[in-house]
């Protein structure tokens, strides 16, 4: 298992002048996937960079407004991104294609297969976060992911500064990553040395923190706010996948979703948690490139 590297990080002007980055991984004639990443992190890194092109797969990652290449966008909703998404896929030579979120990326997963389900063939939700504002929903949670919505309205000044301290000192931010993580992914990270989540990560803060911290938080807002649509009207085809362990994303959120979006499926894996997506990219990928 191995990471895969982009064919390129590149962006193009949106019509409103904005700047989209975004890069691509795995086969550029293969049927294309758009790939959300989680939060604080620039782009979805896909895993056994083999694979995607064995299967025929184009992956097509994009930073969110504020975060690496792309321009801030003020005042942003949930429901503005597929607008953005779309443009890319146009300007790409897209006509439909598959749409996966990962853990923060999935409400923008979600967003693009509700208001573009013209064009979207199949969504995948990895340990994705769901609506905060259903009861009981962050069952589970780790306390400082529960805290977000409550510190974006009451005190936004905190995550600047926790963010602005992950810039200057990002091996710091890693350890409070790691120190999150279930009992499972450390032991997995630990038995897959060659998969090196910390250097990836610090390494490419400069990146994700090109344009400050603003960014990431505006991101927070944005995922612990109203979605803008309930997730009982995706009719794209949905698979969800789910660490059971999970604490970062609590399995309360997987099942809320699965119960709520027609024509789902849940994948629950046991023994597993909020990195499980490294041991299941294959079927994921299988699975996004379904008729």
């Amino acid at each position: 298992m191995s990471y895969s590297s982009a064919r390129s990080n590149t962006q193009i002007t949106l019509r409103d002048g904005r700047s989209l980055g975004y890069a691509e991984f795995g086969d550029p004639s293969g049927r294309p996937i758009f790939l959300f990443n989680g939060s604080a992190s620039r782009l979805f890194y896909p895993f056994e960079g083999g694979v995607a092109s064995a299967q025929g797969a184009r992956v097509i990652t994009i930073e969110r407004p504020g975060i690496g290449l792309s321009d801030p966008k003020a005042g942003r909703t949930l429901l503005d991104w597929p607008d953005d998404v779309r443009e890319l896929a146009d300007r790409l030579g897209i006509a439909q294609f598959a749409v996966a979120g990962a853990s923060a990326g999935g409400p923008y997963g979600a967003a693009c297969a509700f208001k573009l389900s013209e064009r979207v063939t199949t969504l995948a939700l990895i340990s994705s976060l769901a609506p905060f504002d259903i009861p009981e929903v962050t069952k589970g949670m780790n306390v400082a992911y529960r805290a977000i919505p409550f510190l974006i309205r009451y005190a936004p000044w905190f995550l600047n500064f926790a963010q602005s301290l992950a810039v200057r000192r990002p091996e710091m931010a890693w350890k409070q990553l790691y120190k999150r993580l279930p009992k499972s992914d450390k032991e997995f990270l630990r038995a897959h040395p060659n998969i090196d989540l910390k250097a990836m990560l610090v390494n490419d803060t400069p990146e994700i923190y090109r344009q400050g911290p603003q960014g990431i938080v505006a991101d927070m807002a944005v995922l612990t706010g109203a979605w803008g649509f309930s997730p009982a009207d995706i009719q794209v085809k949905t698979s969800i996948w789910q660490g059971a362990e999970d604490v970062n994303v609590p399995p309360a959120m997987a099942h809320y979703l699965a119960r709520t979006i027609p024509h789902c499926q849940l994948h629950m894996i046991p023994n597993e948690g909020h990195v499980m997506y490294l041991n299941h990219w294959p079927e994921i990928v299988a699975f996004l490139l379904q008729d």
